[in-house]
Formats: structure tokens, sequence, C-alpha cells
């Protein structure tokens, strides 16, 4: 009877969630007004990738149903990091004095961290080679904390992914849309014709016709009107509403803040959270604090390049700032596993910090 229960909750969980979210999309296209293109790939992905994430989102709540009594924290916790990563990337938009347009895009890019993908083999790496992080036998903790390391930490990546993974496709989506409206209200405004001269022009003949060649698109096109003659309307460079022109101080400063000021922010969550109590100690459990931190060092998502192509803006920002976070991903995350080993193990880690600092080349 207790199983037919569970298997009712999660199924009314997962139909809640596809509710919620149909509804939510349907408000997000009637106030912006999205283009029937855009509207058609939600569509797709809804099929093809949302609803099967719901599903897959919903049986976690399941397997870590009994953890989430004992660990209410967690899912507050990843609220707070998305939180530390949402007003990290506004302050790296407006320190760079980026466009208006150009907010959304850091915001999401900070916002969102890979939960599963990344943290994974580095965490298995980490509990096969320090297994003091399974801690001492707490019998007021369920029975799902007597199981293997690598059981726990799957559990806890799930507990942290439940709230995580639903906001990770909704928010975004929304950041990048307002992101292509701000963006196309701005061209809008502009007084420059778009095949002038000028900041906003293409030179002469670079807002040439929609055809299949676009017009030659004269040089000098700059943030929204840019002339490159491969695309349609003179929209080809990445600063038409397919795409947003970031400074290259921009990108730097996203990198760091995600790679670096975020992580740095999220550990304070957690010191925060474990001095409140939210937290088990880290003496009883040190595995749970080293799953966070690690997560909360974890680059952006990559669903990030798929949405900023269905809504069809950033593409080639998005793709620059997540190329180069994966290329210090390796690097970065080591560090703060080596910082989290250090804190929150008794013996400070010891020999398996050390390991664990010298294998990051394995990611």
């Amino acid at each position: 009877m207790s199983t037919t229960l569970s298997l009712a909750g999660v199924a009314a969980a997962a139909a809640l969630k596809v509710v919620i979210a149909g509804a939510a999309g349907g408000l997000t296209a009637r106030r912006l007004r999205l283009d029937a293109r855009v509207l058609t790939a939600l569509s797709e992905v809804n099929k093809e990738l949302f609803i099967p994430l719901m599903i897959f989102t919903s049986c976690a709540e399941g397997i870590t149903a009994s953890m989430l009594t004992h660990l209410k924290g967690v899912p507050v916790m990843s609220l707070a990091f998305m939180l530390n990563g949402l007003v990290c990337g506004q302050l790296a938009a407006r320190l760079t004095a980026a466009p208006r347009a150009a907010r959304p895009i850091t915001t999401a890019l900070c916002g969102f961290s890979n939960v599963v993908g990344l943290p994974l083999p580095l965490l298995l790496s980490i509990t096969a080679a320090v297994p003091a992080l399974a801690g001492p036998a707490d019998p007021s903790l369920p029975e799902a904390h007597a199981q293997s390391l690598e059981s726990r930490t799957l559990s806890y990546l799930f507990l942290v992914n439940v709230v995580m993974s639903v906001c990770m496709w909704a928010i975004p989506l929304i950041c990048l849309t307002l992101g292509a409206s701000l963006l196309v209200g701005r061209a809008a405004d502009d007084t420059t014709p778009v095949g002038g001269a000028g900041e906003h022009g293409g030179g002469a003949g670079g807002g040439g016709g929609g055809g299949a060649g676009g017009g030659g698109g004269g040089g000098g096109g700059d943030k929204v009107g840019g002339g490159g003659g491969g695309g349609g309307g003179g929209g080809g460079g990445s600063g038409g509403p397919g795409g947003l022109l970031f400074s290259g101080a921009t990108t730097r400063l996203v990198l760091v803040a995600k790679l670096l000021v975020v992580p740095a922010a999220n550990l304070g969550v957690v010191l925060a959270a474990l001095r409140l109590g939210l937290l088990p100690p880290a003496g009883s459990n040190p595995l749970l604090p080293v799953v966070l931190l690690i997560v909360g060092g974890s680059p952006t998502a990559m669903n990030m390049s798929t949405i900023s192509t269905l809504s069809g803006v950033g593409q080639r920002e998005v793709a620059t700032v997540l190329f180069w976070q994966y290329c210090l991903a390796g690097v970065t995350m080591s560090l703060w596993a080596t910082v989290g080993l250090a804190l929150f193990l008794p013996d400070g880690g010891g020999a398996g910090a050390e390991e664990i600092e010298l294998g990051s080349g394995d990611l």
C-alpha cells in the first residue's frame, strides 16, 4: 500500500510540474510575444527533453525522499547558490558597462551550474581516494546514510538537482527571451537607418535585402545592425537578434565570477548552514558539505547553449563563455574540492586531498 502511495505521489508531482511548466511557458509567450519559430522549437523541446527531465526529477524526489526528511536544508541551499550566481551575473554586466540587453544573459550564465555531469566523476574519484568522507556511524541518520559512499554521493546530487533542474530550464529561457526583447527594442529606438553609416549601420549597402545573400555588408557594423553580409537583412553578426556583442571585459569578468566569486559565496552559504544547523555537523557527515561545495563551484550548465539557440540571442557569447569555463573547470573545481577536504575532514584531507588535486587532469 505504501509503495502504491509513493508511486502515486511521484506521478502526481510529475503531472503538477508539467502543468506549471506549461502555464509558465504560455504566460511567457503571451507577455513577451515570442516569434512563432521559437514557439515551435519550444514545443519540440518540451516533447523531447523537458517532460522527460521532469519525470527524471520526480524519480529523484522518490529516491531521496527518506534523506529529504533529514536534509531539508539542501534544497534551500540550492536556491541560495542560484541566487548568488544571479546577483554576480548582474554585477558583472553592470561593472563592465555591458548593454542593458546583455544583463539577462550574464545573469543566467552565472546563476546555473552543471549539477551532475561534471561534479559526478570528480566526486566518485574523491570518494574512492578518501574513505574518511563516510564519517562516523550515526544511528539518528536514515538507513540511506549506511549505504556506500558512491550511493550517498548520487543521492546528494539528486537532492540538489531536484530544485535546480526545474529552475535551470525555466529561468534562463525567460532571461534570454527578455534579452532578445530588449535588443529588439533598442534597435527599434535607434534613429540611425539600418543600412546607413554610423555606430549601428553596416556601411553602404550593409542593410541589404533579406534574400539568400542578404546584401553585401559593409564594414563597421556594431552591436545591433552589424553588417555581416551572410545573414539575411543585415543581421549576420552576433549583434543582431541572433546575439549580443559582449566586450572582452564582460566575458572575462563573467568567467571570474562564475569560477571563483560565486563558489566563494557558496562556500560562505555552506559554512553558515553548518553553523545554523541546517546541515548535519561536518564531523558526522563530511561528505555532504564537500558535495555541495563542488556543485557550487562547477561551471555553467551546458543547456545554456541550447536555450540561447532556442531564444535566438547570445549564441556566440554563450558559446565563448562556456568554452573557456570548461577549459578552466578542471583546475578550479579541483581547487574547490581541495578546499572542501581541508575544511570539512577531521584531519584536513591528508594525503587524499593531495591525490585529488594532482589527479584533476582526469576531468
